[in-house]
């Protein structure tokens, strides 16, 4: 899959999924808020019914040493959920980095994406902006 923002100059890629190989648990190994001193990245990610109906996911999230512990976000009503780390992520809107485990509640099996962008950059930055991955079924 491509992601592109032409305005921007933006771009990404992701692979599609094998849903005979998904379940409902799925695990993203790097998540970020306001990571760096003035470059500053961040996470969002979507975790996606794989048959197209509702489903209600709890992300248990997993700090690196010496970030603090988040509480599990849950969230349900819908076939795709969006987690925008950027906003509020983290306690006092702080630098945090880690990863996180989500799990469908009734079974369902899920898969998600990983997009990470950087943010305050000089107006001639020459590297990729944006990155994606996909979350890996556990």
């Amino acid at each position: 899959m491509n992601q592109s923002r032409p305005a921007k100059k933006n771009s990404n890629i992701y692979e599609g999924f094998n849903p005979a190989a998904t379940t409902d648990t799925v695990v993203m190994p790097l998540i970020m808020t306001k990571n760096g001193s003035t470059t500053k990245t961040f996470t969002a990610f979507s975790i996606a019914s794989v048959d197209g109906t509702n489903i209600d996911v709890t992300c248990d999230w997993k700090p690196s040493e010496g970030f603090a512990d988040i509480a599990s976000t849950q969230k349900s009503g819908s076939a795709v959920l969006i987690y925008n780390q950027q906003n509020n992520f983290s306690a006092g809107n702080t630098r945090w980095i880690g990863s996180a485990v989500c799990t469908e509640a009734t079974g369902k099996s899920i898969v998600g994406v990983v997009n990470q962008s950087r943010e305050g950059l000089p107006a001639d930055y020459q590297r990729d902006v944006t990155s994606a991955y996909d979350a890996f079924n556990q």
